[in-house]
């Protein structure tokens, strides 16, 4: 049996595994790491002898994980001054870690929609030195729609944007598709709750009422129990309530969609934008993260010059409440 020395990416061990093998397996701290990123990080470590790069392992492997978790986050909140922040910070604790690289020139691009940025070339270059095999095909696929709308001329960007912004679309309607059943399911939930709760209610009161009077041991309890359950169905109830009616108001702007009359780019913007919406949805994120994501959508909408869009969101009973009007 042929075997490939690999590193440990998290605790940092060196052993040997089975060639040709997808994952390997440590045994010193029984964690699952990909092989070629084991192979990768030994040869890194034979490679770089020089103290200006760096290799994060075991615990800073970890910590680098969730700065680029943090770093994702902020770039799509388009708080590119904090998503610049983590990134430096990211990189004094490594410097061979390409998702870092890949989050720059993210960051310098502004999420791929500044067509004449050239800085970001020495990031995208780094980030294709220190990917595998497979991480470059992940940098491709994201970086290839960047690359051709910088390469074509100006006069053709609208009918590509146009087709980006056709292709999101189809993307977001069977996403939506997909969460109608669930919808649906929320729209039963709500019912019972919207029922489960009065009564609990009045039955919690009239114990409330009769355990004063009888001062009964078994009532007080019984008192505690349902003003627990009470409280329960008062929470799924506002939940469901919530989340049903952020959903419908989507359903709502995506029906609507084709009257806004957006301009090829700004459709892009704003498709993105209800795709994350819909995936949140799907996710079963919650509706404070679901309304994160409703609350961005609005802003991209308010960006826009279409008046018919704008005075929708403005108008509508869920929306109105993310517009936040200038002083």
């Amino acid at each position: 049996m042929e075997t490939v020395n690999v590193k440990c990416p998290l605790c940092g061990h060196q052993f040997t595994t089975q060639k040709g093998l997808e994952t390997a397996t440590c045994p010193f701290c029984n964690k699952q790491f990909l092989t070629v990123q084991g192979i990768r990080y030994l040869k890194s470590l034979e490679k770089l002898k020089s103290e200006d790069k760096k290799v994060a392992l075991g615990e800073m492997y970890q910590k680098v994980d969730g700065l680029i978790d943090k770093i994702e986050f902020y770039l799509d909140e388009e708080d590119y001054e904090t998503a610049q922040t983590l990134i430096d910070e990211a990189l004094t604790i490594t410097t061979t870690d390409f998702r870092i690289y890949l989050n720059a020139v993210v960051l310098r691009t502004k999420n791929f929609t500044d067509l004449k940025d050239t800085t970001h070339l020495p990031y995208l270059k780094k980030a294709i030195d220190f990917a595998t095999t497979m991480q470059k095909e992940q940098i491709r696929k994201l970086y290839e729609p960047y690359y051709k709308k910088c390469h074509i001329p100006e006069e053709e960007i609208e009918e590509y944007s146009a087709q980006e912004a056709s292709s999101i679309k189809e993307r977001v309607e069977t996403i939506l598709k997909d969460g109608i059943p669930k919808h649906f399911t929320r729209e039963k939930h709500y019912k019972f709750t919207k029922i489960a709760l009065p009564v609990s209610a009045i039955i919690t009161a009239v114990l409330m009422i009769l355990s004063l009077f009888l001062n009964n041991l078994v009532l007080d309890l019984a008192c505690v129990g349902l003003f627990a359950i009470t409280f329960v169905v008062l929470t799924i109830h506002l939940s469901v309530s919530t989340i049903t009616k952020q959903f419908n108001a989507i359903l709502d702007f995506y029906d609507n969609y084709s009257t806004f009359n957006l301009k090829e780019q700004a459709q892009v913007k704003v498709l993105k934008r209800l795709e994350y919406v819909a995936v949140s949805y799907i996710n079963n994120e919650g509706y404070t993260s679901l309304g994160i994501t409703i609350e961005k959508l609005i802003e991209e909408c308010l960006k826009t010059d279409s008046e018919k869009l704008i005075e929708y969101v403005k108008n509508d009973k869920v929306f109105k409440s993310y517009v936040v009007e200038e002083e």
